[in-house]
């Protein structure tokens, strides 16, 4: 049981991250006019769903989905202020506490 556990959470760590990685370079693209950045985010959006593929192997479908969905926009949120510089309201800070609450208790149940 364990292992499953553990392997699980490597693959939705791995889909999460690559996720995210493509997410964040969306606009080094242009609109898909650079080569290099498009292949790049391709790449990583397809190790993305190969990842949460072998998740949904192990754990069921909704609890997989829901954290990936759930840490993937609370980081990508982060990772646009640090690297963007895009700031949030209060309003979307509250209603990103309020996914990260929602993930961590699906991700414990």
């Amino acid at each position: 049981m364990i292992h499953i556990i553990l392997i699980s959470t490597m693959w939705i760590f791995i889909a999460i991250l690559t996720e995210v990685f493509g997410t964040a370079l969306l606009p080094k693209t242009q609109h898909f006019r650079r080569l290099i950045p498009t292949v790049i985010c391709a790449l990583s959006y397809i190790i993305c769903f190969y990842a949460l593929s072998q998740t949904m192997t192990l754990v069921t479908p909704g609890i997989a989905y829901a954290i990936w969905c759930g840490l993937g926009t609370v980081l990508i949120t982060v990772v646009s202020t640090l690297y963007y510089g895009i700031h949030t309201t209060i309003f979307e800070k509250t209603g990103i506490a309020f996914i990260l609450s929602g993930t961590i208790l699906m991700g414990l149940s």
